[in-house]
């Protein structure tokens, strides 16, 4: 778990998003993130994640997500999994 203190910089800034991948063991290139706003989903881009997911049921409302760098939207958390695939 990643609070807003475990990086020197919070989202938008990347490095929540690089920690979390580093902690992971997972390269940033091969990562998805699932952000309720804006902040999330500059972020995801800004770590060169390409799967930025904006989750229209969360703190933001859907047009601040549409305006945002995402690759999808979605209003339920079983269309995230869809996009994820096998």
């Amino acid at each position: 778990m990643l609070g807003g203190d475990s990086t020197a910089r919070k989202k938008p800034w990347p490095d929540p998003v690089l920690e979390a991948c580093r902690r992971l063991g997972v390269a940033p290139a091969d990562a998805w993130m699932l952000g309720d706003s804006p902040g999330d989903l500059h972020a995801a881009l800004d770590a060169g994640l390409p799967g930025r997911v904006g989750a229209t049921w969360g703190y933001r409302d859907r047009p601040l997500l549409e305006d945002a760098p995402h690759t999808a939207l979605v209003d339920r958390f079983d269309a995230f999994l869809g996009l994820l695939g096998d």
